[in-house]
């Protein structure tokens, strides 16, 4: 005589409590979605003010890789044309600066000092990682209210007496909104790359230029950073005074920037 076998198929409802959990309409049970999962990394990512294509290289690779359209001719002041030297990467034009080489006008030492800031975004970039949150990848919202959120280093390169300013400024918190009073703020397309955040202060006799050039994590903390080319020039003149980078970030929707690296 063949046995039979009654098998009871016990159907328990749970509640959905648990993060991640959500309810199926359809049959009346929960889905649980695993909690432990990483969440997505935010990949290094960079705007077109940085001339780099994928892969990245080590940041002494990406220095040394060929990068002449970014560069003027540069020599001993007063020396003869034909001893000029125009350098092929950053590492180079590094080498070159600190030999005493130079350019020889200032439209030429604007454009120089702005190339050497993008040599230190891209060696800084090839050294970071990716991110798992951000605050500022989707972009700051750019207008006269934002100099409240930028440190007041940003500021530092407009001549000694202001980057004094600027760090007794910065040692009591303020923020750049407290160097720029009455600035005003025009956002600028240009063909290097675009757009240009650009805030002028008469009172201040001061022009902070500002363009976002990449975001990554660069100081191994898991939170997203900012890279900031930033150019000052004194307003009266429209002189160009310096070309830095600096990396900021933040630590949540609501936070001022703190900087990271300059």
């Amino acid at each position: 005589m063949k046995k039979r076998h009654l098998w009871l198929v016990l159907v328990v409802s749970v509640g959905c409590t648990s993060p991640g959990c959500k309810k199926n309409s359809s049959n009346g049970g929960v889905t649980v979605k695993p909690t432990n999962e990483l969440a997505p990394a935010l990949p290094v990512k960079w705007s077109e003010v940085l001339p780099l294509h994928q892969p990245l290289g080590t940041p002494d690779e990406e220095l040394s890789k060929p990068r002449a359209e970014m560069f003027v001719p540069v020599g001993a002041l007063g020396g003869e044309p034909s001893e000029m030297r125009t350098p092929v990467s950053c590492l180079e034009a590094r080498q070159l600066r600190s030999s005493g080489l130079v350019p020889q006008n200032d439209l030429d030492e604007a454009q120089y000092d702005y190339a050497m800031a993008v040599c230190s975004a891209i060696e800084v970039l090839a050294g970071s990682t990716a991110a798992s949150k951000s605050w500022v990848r989707e972009g700051l919202p750019w207008s006269e209210e934002t100099l409240s959120l930028l440190p007041a280093q940003l500021f530092t390169d407009i001549g000694p007496s202001e980057r004094a300013l600027a760090e007794s400024a910065a040692s009591r918190g303020q923020k750049l909104a407290a160097l720029m009073k009455g600035a005003s703020f025009q956002r600028k397309d240009r063909r290097r790359a675009g757009p240009l955040m650009e805030y002028r202060s008469d009172e201040a006799n001061a022009i902070v230029a500002i363009e976002e050039a990449a975001w990554a994590d660069a100081d191994k903390d898991g939170v997203d950073d900012l890279f900031l080319i930033v150019e000052n020039f004194d307003a009266e003149m429209r002189h160009h005074q310096r070309t830095r980078l600096f990396v900021v970030s933040r630590a949540g929707p609501s936070e001022a920037l703190k900087l990271v690296k300059n």
